[in-house]
């Protein structure tokens, strides 16, 4: 039981931010640590301002929660803006990736530039923090092949919940300040703490999921405030076949419905038609009739460069495993995750990757990330710059 508490071991006898949501996995950290007598402090980060939006946004109502928990714990909180560094540092470039015909993935982002880089340093100047823990589920261990301060980031325990995906960017002087105390639990031990340290009411919650920006709205709806919809045609086997309303409305692999304007018959139903290319340049949609389409799957990616959790590439850099890219729906802004397979690393002339799978694999679109794990330690990830098809149709056909 001792290497469940690693991380609060780790926190022992230090002042620890706790990073607090107002939802049950945040919660069930500040009372972990609290029960275990840390010196904690919880904060609470406001990185949307919902006075710019005519639709929902749950920061108000988290706050409040914030407050209660603390309240209960008896640990002082706070509240800190980072609306400005938000905005520049993940929803600009989310936009701009948006409209170049990219799907990038903000929660990586967000990781990297605010929770262990703006919310970080913040908790170290101003409230004398020497560490920030989050309830992510994901362990740090240190490297037994290094020097004995170096961390790796390792799988949680409960695999379903794992968010080593989405943490594969923060650097390694970030983790040396972070701590993951649920790592070591399975998701129904979290709940179980929850109720038996008097936060039913919280364990009760409905558990968010997608943007805090978006708020009730769809996706595409939310885009489409920010991206000028520029309708375009939809191609398939090099004839236009219908209309788009912007590429930043679709992503890869995603099922389209729209209104048949070709003179070709139109295929029968039920088939549905799946997006296989975003090409920005002539603001074309390209699209497949079958989802078992062979340009539907890939034998590989290429990358920008990578970042490497512990500063530099693993040697020999060749084989590994890893996760060729989340698929998030740009309808909903909801994500699937892609399958665990056997990777061989290349490196290319730009300075990234080109990385080859053993099986096929979904493609993954542009924007999005291929993590690199050796068994269950996160190396690293990089950003897909592209993905290699098994086979491409014809676009002149």
């Amino acid at each position: 039981m001792e290497a469940v508490f690693g991380a609060i071991s780790r926190a022992s006898g230090k002042r620890v931010a706790v990073a607090l949501s107002g939802g049950v996995d945040s919660t069930v950290v500040a009372l972990l640590l609290k029960e275990r007598g840390c010196n904690v402090v919880g904060v609470y980060m406001r990185n949307w301002d919902e006075r710019n939006e005519t639709g929902y946004c749950r920061a108000d109502e988290e706050w409040t929660r914030v407050q209660s928990v603390c309240k209960r714990l008896r640990i002082d909180c706070v509240q800190v803006n980072f609306i400005k560094q938000y905005w520049n540092k993940v929803f600009t470039p989310l936009l701009d990736g948006y409209a170049t015909g990219k799907t990038p993935n903000p929660d990586v982002l967000c990781n990297q530039e605010i929770k262990f880089s703006a919310l970080l340093d913040h908790c170290k100047q101003h409230l004398d923090a020497e560490l920030l823990a989050t309830g992510h589920y994901a362990q740090l261990r240190v490297n037994p092949a290094g020097s004995g301060k170096e961390l790796q980031l390792c799988r949680a325990v409960d695999s379903s919940r794992d968010q080593t995906y989405f943490l594969s960017a923060v650097q390694q002087a970030a983790l040396q300040c972070a701590a993951f105390p649920l790592g070591g639990f399975m998701k129904a031990d979290v709940f179980r703490m929850a109720r038996d340290g008097g936060f039913a009411d919280i364990a009760a919650l409905r558990e968010s999921r997608g943007l805090c920006f978006i708020g009730k709205r769809k996706f595409t709806q939310f885009l489409s405030e920010y991206i000028e919809d520029q309708p375009g045609p939809i191609m398939m086997g090099g004839k236009v076949v219908g209309q788009h309303s912007g590429l930043h409305t679709k992503t890869v692999g995603q099922a389209v419905h729209f209104k048949w304007q070709s003179t070709l018959p139109k295929p029968k139903q039920p088939r549905r038609f799946y997006v296989w290319r975003r090409d920005s340049e002539t603001n074309a949609l390209h699209v497949v009739l079958d989802g078992n389409d062979t340009a539907l799957w890939s034998r590989g990616v290429v990358t920008h460069r990578p970042h490497w959790i512990s500063g530099q590439a693993p040697d020999g850099l060749s084989s590994c495993s890893g996760l060729a890219g989340i698929v998030m729906d740009a309808s909903t802004g909801s994500c699937k995750y892609p399958r665990n397979v056997a990777l061989t690393l290349d490196r290319d002339g730009d300075g990234g990757l080109l990385v080859t799978c053993d099986k096929p694999l979904p493609a993954a679109s542009p924007g999005q990330y291929a993590v690199f794990y050796d068994g269950d330690v996160c190396m690293g990830s990089a950003e897909i710059k592209e993905f290699i098809a098994i086979e491409l149709p014809d676009l002149a056909a």
